[in-house]
């Protein structure tokens, strides 16, 4: 027997009933757990009806179940359901060796993303909506006669394309011994993993005949604290069973992030088209005209692009450009890991990091723009106390009342009130009354009118360059202008501050 616990969280037991027993030692808010067993041979009655007696006499519900080596060929896998559960399996079409097969709890949502076999290799890939985080597993049977640098290259497909807002497990048993480290093909199979930041996580012999760990439970390095794997000796296989418990939980909300992509060259195309020919009417009403028709074109040439991220609200001007080179940064970065010394990846590198920087401060100031813009007083100080750290500050005030010093309230206002109230009488007694406030003859009579001369169409030309000198758009602006000036009204629709 081996010893109970490891300090990575790993534990063996002989029995379904040690397991059970320890069941309470997991702490787990919201627990995930997958089993994984290497069958040899599910055609077997016995062998199935074992599995789903585990499923029966064990105290805690299995949400995702991974059986290895079925041997199952694909028209008889309708005799191998289990109740409660969404069964995927992924068989071998020239022979019954091999074979893979996956069960879901019907109670979970889930997408099946990829089921794929080659030469007797297997890989089912879903991904799970666990408390509202995605979680992707990748079932995984690879024979020991599988090429191991192909193994290499899918796997290493497989890693590059995980996302780091996401947690991403594989298990199954991949006939790679990670407890003989000396072993070349374990060394190059740790060091591609560790690449990606991903290692194996259970400890315990799963194939107890070589004394090897051949079924793996792979994830992120960042998830170690948040699994725990048990190890349960059986005698339906020559392999071991392995359970594993995730906790899913996250303190962190979903955010919808949203940004609007405008087409410009077909608005542009389309509002010279429709500007053709300008209704008649004042300047005003034809102004009215063109700016409802250019929101109306930008409306329709416009679409919304929006993406739940995983946001803590540390930062609450993250935007949807800033999410975006976030992540394209951590991409680079992983290759820059990877590839250390190719110079091309460094100069990549460099370029993102400023234009991450760029693009957090143009978000930063305009969140914070926006945050006092329209703010009334109260906000603004509320925002502004949050901000400096001062909320929670103490503003009790102490000062000298009749040679003492004090905080009491009343005794303070009182002391103010006196001094604000007589300081104005007392500096009004020490300025002298008869002064002439137009000494120096600074002040002039104001005129009785002022003028100013109508623009022209080049006028608004030379002083507006970014605009099309279209002759059209300029006699509309210059009529604007001059009968803003005549009326002395403003047009409504260019108020906006």
């Amino acid at each position: 027997m081996y010893p109970e616990t490891t300090k990575n969280n790993n534990f063996y037991f002989d029995t379904i009933d040690q397991l059970n027993k320890n069941i309470t030692k997991i702490a787990t808010r919201f627990p995930l757990k997958i089993l994984q067993i290497n069958i040899r041979g599910m055609n077997n009655p016995n062998k199935f009806d074992s599995i789903k007696e585990f499923l029966n006499r064990y105290v805690g519900v299995i949400a995702v179940l991974v059986v290895g080596e079925t041997w199952v060929q694909s028209e008889r896998t309708n005799l191998f359901k289990i109740n409660g559960y969404k069964s995927f399996f992924s068989c071998r079409p020239e022979c019954s060796g091999g074979g893979l097969a996956v069960y879901v709890r019907e109670a979970i949502v889930f997408d099946e993303l990829g089921n794929v076999h080659a030469n007797g290799f297997h890989h089912v890939h879903l991904r799970l909506d666990a408390s509202g985080t995605p979680f992707h597993i990748h079932a995984i049977y690879r024979p020991p006669s599988f090429d191991s640098s192909v193994f290499f290259r899918n796997l290493e497909s497989l890693l590059s394309a995980s996302k780091a807002n996401q947690f991403h497990v594989i298990v199954g048993d991949i006939n790679i011994p990670t407890n003989q480290i000396e072993s070349c093909i374990t060394s190059e199979y740790v060091n591609l993993l560790k690449c990606y930041n991903f290692s194996v996580t259970n400890t315990y012999p799963t194939r107890p005949a070589s004394n090897n760990v051949l079924d793996h439970v792979v994830c992120s390095e960042t998830m170690l604290n948040n699994i725990v794997n048990e190890t349960i000796f059986n005698d339906c296989s020559d392999h071991n069973f392995v359970l594993s418990t995730f906790n899913v939980h996250k303190d962190v909300t979903c955010r919808t992030l949203s940004k609007t992509i405008t087409n410009y060259r077909r608005l542009i195309e389309a509002f010279k088209a429709a500007t053709v020919c300008m209704p008649k009417g004042t300047a005003f009403e034809r102004l009215v005209y063109v700016l409802d028709l250019y929101n109306r074109l930008k409306e329709k040439f416009s679409r919304s692009v929006q993406v739940r991220a995983r946001i803590k609200g540390h930062c609450p001007w993250t935007s949807f450009d800033l999410w975006k080179w976030l992540r394209m940064k951590d991409n680079i970065l992983q290759r820059h890991k990877k590839f250390p010394h190719d110079g091309d990846i460094k100069n990549l590198l460099q370029y993102v990091s400023r234009r991450v920087q760029q693009i957090k401060n143009q978000f930063k100031r305009d969140y914070y723009d926006n945050l006092f813009r329209n703010a009334d007083q109260k906000s603004i100080w509320n925002n502004l106390n949050e901000i400096l750290g001062l909320k929670d500050r103490d503003y009790s005030v102490k000062i000298d009342v009749d040679g003492q010093l004090t905080s009491h309230g009343p005794a303070v206002a009182n002391r103010f009130n006196e001094f604000f109230s007589s300081i104005g009488p007392q500096l009004a007694c020490s300025i002298s009354s008869s002064r002439n406030i137009n000494k120096f003859g600074t002040l002039n009579p104001l005129p009785n009118s002022i003028y100013l001369a109508p623009t022209t169409d080049q006028e608004v030309i030379l002083r507006i360059r970014y605009l099309n000198s279209s002759k059209m758009f300029s006699k509309l602006l210059r009529d604007v202008f001059n009968e803003s000036i005549s009326t002395g009204i403003y047009p409504d629709c260019l108020k906006m501050a």
